[in-house]
């Protein structure tokens, strides 16, 4: 910590002598006091332990980090830095690194960051592990590695600014219109670095023999847009495109009723598609769609219910004359938040995921007996907060493989639980 204060001290001094600077510090500590892993092999009735800790310091979430943000702004512009140190792997990454310029209604940023808009009704999932609170982001959800969701990014739709595996840079032109205090218009273009190539996007030298995949013109940045609109008391909606990779397109839009207040509701459908021509060689293209209900429901003043739902389909192509294969996904959570106190909070999370809920293969349904039923997570927990900006999380988490699939599917597949007592320590300045 005691480097992260001086590098504090010297940010002060030097962006304090230019401009008027924010910076927060943030540390957080995600241990566990025990964690037991067990397994039970294909066929068998009982289950092995595999392995057992106690008092690991950064065994939940496998993080022990501090954030470090420096930020600097003004009418004309501004800067940030994040920084986070990972205590446990001796590393420090830059999370965030970005600049923005303002010309009146129109902003010009370019960096590294999480570009988003869409609302992911978070606002009790606390210093949690995210994959306890929220184990997928809005988008498409599929245990399908292929370009149904995953390489398009669509498992992520709404972070238009990231492409998955990549250190990418981004840059947005963003126009804002807010003809009064209850009316936001935003108008949002940008480019991002990918993994390779966007593509090429014309062949116009008449005397040269193309080989195949070759251009004139080949562009290095994929694309982005989006337009959001927001009604005080009416509506917000949100409509995003990207294209990462040439032939590969992928599309959303998000509702949130507004007038259905202190209800946060979000309704959500994503749609990815590969637009490769391949002439009469094939009756359709591999594509994906996910549909997403988010809700956050005060049941009274000291009691709240989130939930979080998402059903997504990944359609393999299909050749001319060819039958239908699909694999159908779901996932649900739910949260029950109570208030004891302004300091103390008690909160039990379950999430299951069923990476394949419903399978055809060659027009013919795949029996529920071979899908191998859901993976179940279970948190009951307790948040104190000591002031707004420090807390001490502790709980109960319970994890499971398979749980509810066939004997059928147990046979053939190992199934894995995991019994663990996490804490979080979190404290920002």
């Amino acid at each position: 910590m005691k480097k992260i204060v001086s590098m504090l001290a010297i940010a002060a001094l030097t962006l304090g002598a230019v401009s008027a600077a924010d910076f927060s510090v943030e540390y957080a500590t995600k241990g566990s006091v025990y964690t037991e892993k067990s397994k039970t092999a294909a066929g068998a009735t009982k289950s092995t332990v595999e392995s057992k800790a106690f008092l690991d310091q950064s065994g939940y979430d496998g993080d022990s980090a501090s954030d470090l943000v420096l930020s600097s702004s003004g009418t004309a512009g501004g800067v940030l830095l994040d920084i986070d140190v990972d205590a446990r792997n001796k590393s420090i990454t830059f999370d965030q690194v970005y600049g923005w310029m303002n010309f009146g209604s129109i902003q010009l940023t370019t960096g590294k960051w999480c570009g988003r808009y869409v609302n992911r009704v978070k606002e009790d999932a606390g210093k949690w592990a995210s994959s306890d609170f929220e184990k997928f982001k809005p988008g498409i959800v599929t245990g399908d590695d292929g370009k149904g969701a995953k390489d398009y990014n669509a498992s992520d739709v709404d972070n238009l600014t990231a492409v998955k595996g990549t250190n990418q840079i981004a840059t947005s032109l963003a126009f804002t219109s807010r003809p009064d205090d209850s009316t936001y218009f935003m108008a949002k273009g940008l480019l991002v670095t990918n993994n390779d190539t966007w593509g090429g996007i014309g062949k116009w030298d008449s005397d040269l023999k193309y080989q195949d995949d070759e251009y004139d013109l080949v562009l290095d940045s994929g694309f982005a847009g989006e337009i959001a609109f927001r009604k005080e008391g009416l509506i917000d909606i949100n409509v995003l495109a990207k294209s990462m990779v040439r032939n590969e397109l992928v599309v959303a839009a998000f509702v949130r009723p507004l007038m259905l207040n202190p209800v946060n509701l979000l309704v959500g459908v994503t749609y990815a598609g590969d637009l490769t021509d391949n002439g009469d060689a094939v009756d359709a293209n591999k594509y994906a769609w996910g549909l997403d209900v988010r809700a956050r429901i005060p049941l009274t003043e000291t009691i709240a219910l989130t939930t979080m739902n998402n059903l997504s389909n990944s359609v393999d192509q299909k050749a001319k004359n060819g039958k239908d294969n699909y694999t159908m996904s779901m996932w649900n959570m739910v949260s029950v938040a109570y208030k004891v106190s302004d300091a103390l909070k008690v909160q039990v999370t379950g999430e299951s995921y069923m990476s394949q809920f419903m399978k055809v293969e060659n027009d013919d349904a795949v029996s529920r007996s071979k899908l191998g039923g859901a993976d179940l997570s279970v948190l009951a927990g307790v948040v104190y907060s000591f002031n707004p900006n420090a807390s001490f999380s502790a709980g109960i988490k319970y994890e499971k493989t398979g749980m509810f699939a066939s004997s059928d599917w147990t046979d053939a597949n190992d199934t894995t639980a995991t019994f663990s007592i996490p804490f979080v320590f979190d404290v920002a300045l």
